[in-house]
């Protein structure tokens, strides 16, 4: 079904993927495989969070009301403070502070402009996407 849901929406159903448990190396390794890392609302991301930024994919969260929903928040708010920190490569990068959002419209509408290209985040060519 969600491949059908995805097409629907005019997501290519071949850019879904259904992974099996491998080792942490190697599920670090499939980041490479994406653009973008969608924080979920009600219960942030935690581990998975952190795997797909030691993995090298930028993540796009929005903080919420409880600790469960900040968790990402925080994450991206630590990385930040590290020099030197970017998405994207040596070229066209920007701080990961910028895939911090404070409202799920605008947290929506980053990630369809990211997803379309128009946004001014260059993510250095990472992923099989449009970044």
């Amino acid at each position: 079904h969600l491949r059908a849901t995805a097409s629907s929406l005019g997501v290519a159903a071949d850019r879904i993927h259904f992974a099996t448990r491998v080792p942490k190396a190697d599920h670090l390794m499939r980041h490479g495989a994406a653009d973008l890392f969608l924080d979920t609302f009600k219960y942030g991301a935690h581990s998975t969070a952190t795997d797909a930024l030691r993995g090298g994919l930028p993540v796009l969260t929005c903080p919420g009301d409880s600790f469960a929903r900040r968790v990402g928040v925080s994450l991206v708010s630590n990385l930040v403070r590290a020099p030197g920190n970017v998405v994207g490569g040596e070229s066209g990068a920007v701080p990961q502070s910028l895939m911090m959002v404070h409202t799920f419209r605008d947290f929506e509408d980053l990630a369809v402009r990211m997803a379309h290209g128009t946004d001014a985040l260059h993510l250095g060519g990472q992923g099989k996407g449009n970044g």
